[in-house]
């Protein structure tokens, strides 16, 4: 008779385990998903030796912001974009968590950062677009959300998504036509990796070249 006992695997666990396999699926670069994998590893920790909380849906935002503003490894103040990485990597892994059914709530709404910029638009950071990805991918009955984000990506804007036609995509070069109007030109564009490869893994041998990619009113 084998007594042997299975491993019982914790949700901080569980969740990080989910999170490492979306990270992989062309979310992120390898060096970032290590980097990612590296943060939610010591919120863990964190969360265990500072505060004595074992589980993930019994992380507050108490808990939260302190891990997020908490000092580097140098005792120094942590910086905006440290603190961004951090939370970052917190809204992943909850997110993750929640899909699997091991945290009901994401405890990093509330937590503001100070300004990367005084300017009133920026690019966004490697973890925000990772953050917005993961969000799109929010559904497998429907893509339109990361459809629009692959789009998005591509610099189309919003009221260009709609006249996005699959004959206006060329995914071997991995580009995309964009009929403009407003104030933007037409203009073809190339899509990120990840982008090309989310609208293809969307589309099939059947699917009419003027059939639009997103939009499907009149």
């Amino acid at each position: 008779m084998d007594h042997r006992r299975s491993r019982v695997v914790s949700s901080f666990e569980a969740a990080r385990e989910t999170l490492a396999v979306d990270l992989s699926a062309r979310w992120a670069s390898e060096a970032q998903t290590q980097r990612i994998l590296r943060l939610v590893e010591r919120f863990e920790r964190f969360c265990l030796e500072g505060f004595g909380v074992p589980d993930l849906d019994a992380v507050t935002p108490a808990v939260a912001q302190a891990f997020v503003s908490a000092a580097d490894s140098d005792g120094r103040v942590a910086g905006a974009s440290l603190q961004r990485a951090r939370r970052s990597a917190i809204r992943l892994l909850f997110r993750a968590g929640r899909r699997i059914g091991v945290a009901a709530s994401d405890p990093t709404v509330d937590i503001d950062l100070p300004p990367l910029s005084s300017l009133r638009a920026r690019p966004l950071t490697d973890d925000e677009v990772l953050e917005c990805r993961s969000a799109s991918v929010w559904s497998l009955a429907s893509a339109r959300r990361s459809l629009t984000w692959a789009l998005a990506e591509a610099t189309c804007r919003s009221g260009e998504v709609p006249n996005i036609l699959v004959r206006d995509l060329d995914l071997d070069a991995g580009a995309v036509f964009i009929r403009g109007g407003g104030r933007c030109a037409p203009r073809t564009v190339q899509l990120t990796e990840w982008g090309r490869d989310v609208i293809a893994d969307h589309l099939s041998d059947a699917t009419s070249p003027d059939a639009r990619l997103v939009y499907s009113g009149e």
